[in-house]
């Protein structure tokens, strides 16, 4: 946490005040899954959440409440920024969609 604090804390917002941010949810075999949201600067990503569920079948990780609390932590790092969100497949339920509509004017998500 103060790896993040200290990061965003000397983060300069460029390019026109926008803020790229990817979600996505990552498996590890059939262990563990996370869910991560991270701060794209160029060609690094830097993690500001993520939330680990054990197993890949955990009810709670694809939850539209979950996901919203992993939006809504990075959007409050950057509260005058305009966020462009990036996901996969994964975030195309209508109700994901409102949420993130709701917080940002643009979005991109893969097929």
């Amino acid at each position: 946490m103060q790896i993040k604090k200290h990061v965003l804390s000397s983060f300069k917002i460029k390019h026109n005040n926008r803020v790229y941010i990817v979600i996505d949810h990552t498996f590890n075999r059939d262990d563990f899954t996370f869910i991560v949201v991270t701060l794209c600067i160029g060609t690094q990503y830097i993690p500001i959440y993520f939330r680990c569920f054990e197993g890949v079948d955990d009810k709670e990780l694809f939850a539209i409440k979950t996901i919203e609390q992993a939006l809504e932590t990075a959007a409050s790092n950057f509260n005058d920024a305009e966020i462009i969100y990036f996901a996969n497949k994964w975030f195309n339920d209508p109700n994901i969609i409102n949420k993130i509509t709701s917080m940002c004017k643009f979005y991109v998500f893969g097929a």
